[in-house]
């Protein structure tokens, strides 16, 4: 549950029901889910499948991030993985046999099981996988195929998602060579620009969009994850984003950005900043611009974290595109009492210099305000 909502809309969530019920449905008459189109149960890796189980190191114990760590492990809110070392970020690779994909969910559905391939032997919530009728005949896919479910978050879509296939392909070009099939039910700007520099590596990389209705056959599906102890450390890209350098620079010449860039937070619910306007006024007198972020606009997002020297931001997934710079310096804002380090790690794995201002604690909808002069101490 999302931190800040009111517990008599918990109480009346019928989500957690409608996924016990089905759940239920799927362990004892699996041939009646199939027919509706339900798949929620998961399973890991079948043995032998994956080529690739690698390590790439932290850097969160260098000094420079060191106590900016321990800091934001205090009031923390992230999850875990128990079973994963905490001094790596282990990248996964493999290729299953036999995939199904329906297209309202896109997850990779063994034939043989019907079961979802996933890092663990779990469930998958409802609302995120659900029921589905349709009458349309599968469509079988060629070459290597690999799918990007709906995702509304931007940093899951481009760390759980899309870095890590691009990275695989990348880093074995030989076992991965052939056409690639990139499968959604949605639009992805991004995804589109990052095809089209793939393409221009020598990846012979394609989009397939698909409808809620339509059924999806791989006889080969590229499965590449990355993972960490902390569940928001799986970014480990650096290496493979330095190959993709200088086509991703051709495509952002163009554009100009400022060199002092305060991100502000609009257009959401959750967690804004109450006092932003304040802040965003004393920044502007600093020399910092206003510059917000949309997914429509990629190649912005892309142009400013490459060039831009210093970033200000509440914490968001905004700040995914860290990856795409290095040596800069970042402030990202938190809540007191709702602190991660997302964005820590990422920065220490490009080299940027990070530093923290911690607001109040977390108001209705984890909002929260934040000290203007505090921020300004952090910008020289």
């Amino acid at each position: 549950m999302a931190r800040g909502r009111a517990e008599w809309k918990q109480a009346l969530d019928i989500k957690p029901r409608l996924g016990k019920i089905f759940g239920g449905l799927e362990a004892r008459a699996p041939s009646l889910t199939r027919a509706i189109r339900y798949y929620s149960l998961t399973e890991t890796l079948p043995p032998g499948q994956s080529f690739e189980h690698t390590g790439r190191p932290m850097r969160l114990d260098q000094p420079v991030y060191a106590p900016t760590f321990k800091t934001l492990m205090v009031n923390n809110v992230e999850s875990y993985n128990p079973g994963v070392a905490a001094d790596a970020v282990m990248l996964d690779t493999a290729i299953l046999e036999n995939v199904r994909l329906v297209g309202h969910t896109l997850f990779p559905i063994r034939s043989e099981t019907a079961r979802i391939v996933s890092d663990k032997a779990d469930s998958i919530p409802w609302g995120i996988t659900y029921p589905s009728l349709s009458f349309k005949p599968p469509v079988p896919v060629a070459g290597l195929v690999t799918a990007i479910p709906r995702i509304k978050n931007y940093y899951h879509l481009m760390v759980d998602y899309v870095m890590p296939v691009m990275a695989a392909l990348l880093r074995h070009p030989d076992r991965l060579s052939g056409p690639v099939t990139f499968v959604v039910n949605h639009d992805y700007p991004m995804l589109d620009v990052l095809i089209g520099t793939l393409r221009e590596q020598g990846i012979e990389a394609r989009l397939m969009k698909v409808g809620d209705g339509d059924t999806v056959m791989a006889a080969r599906y590229l499965w590449a994850k990355s993972k960490a102890y902390h569940t928001e450390h799986a970014y480990a890209f650096r290496d493979e984003l330095r190959l993709l350098s200088e086509a991703v620079a051709r495509k952002t010449a163009h554009i100009k950005v400022p060199d002092k860039v305060f991100i502000p937070r609009s257009r959401t619910r959750l967690r804004n900043l109450l006092n932003q306007s304040e802040l965003q006024a004393a920044l502007a007198t600093r020399g910092f611009a206003a510059w917000e972020l949309e997914w429509s606009r990629p190649l912005e997002q892309i142009a400013l974290f490459q060039r831009a020297g210093q970033i200000v931001s509440v914490h968001g997934a905004g700040l995914t595109n860290l990856m795409w710079g290095e040596g800069g310096h970042i402030v990202e804002i938190f809540p007191n009492d709702a602190r991660k380090t997302t964005y820590l790690h990422m920065a220490s794995q490009n080299g940027w210099t990070y530093d923290y201002v911690l607001g109040s604690d977390e108001a209705a909808r984890q909002n929260f305000s934040v000290t203007v002069d505090e921020v300004l101490t952090k910008i020289g």
